[in-house]
C-alpha cells in the first residue's frame, strides 16, 4: 500500500499527512518536524500578531526547506465587501 496521493503532488509533500493548526500548540518546531518528515506542517497562528507571525515564519523557514502552511484566524481580520476573507490559510 502506497501512502501517496494526488494531494501529495499538489502540495509538494511525500505523505498525505497534514498537521492541524492548533493555536499556539503547532508552532515552528512542530510544523518544521512534520514537514521534514514528509507531511505538511501547519503553523497554528490564530493568536499571533503580525510581528510574532513573521518571526514564526522565519523560524520555520530556518528549520525546514519543505512546504508548510500558516493558519490565521480569518475572523480577526474580517470579511471584505465581496464576502471573501482577506486573510485565511496561505501557503508558507
Amino acid at each position: 500500500m502506497t501512502l501517496h496521493s494526488r494531494v501529495c503532488d499538489i502540495l509538494g509533500i511525500d505523505y498525505p499527512i497534514v498537521l492541524a493548526g492548533m493555536g499556539g500548540a503547532s508552532g515552528p518546531e512542530l510544523a518544521a518536524a512534520v514537514s521534514n518528515a514528509g507531511g505538511l506542517g501547519v503553523l497554528g497562528a490564530a493568536a499571533c500578531g503580525p510581528k510574532q507571525l513573521r518571526e514564526w515564519i522565519q523560524r520555520t523557514r530556518a528549520l525546514t526547506d519543505k512546504p508548510f502552511w500558516r493558519r490565521h484566524a480569518a475572523a480577526r481580520f474580517g470579511a471584505s465587501r465581496s464576502g471573501s476573507w482577506r486573510f485565511g490559510s496561505e501557503p508558507g
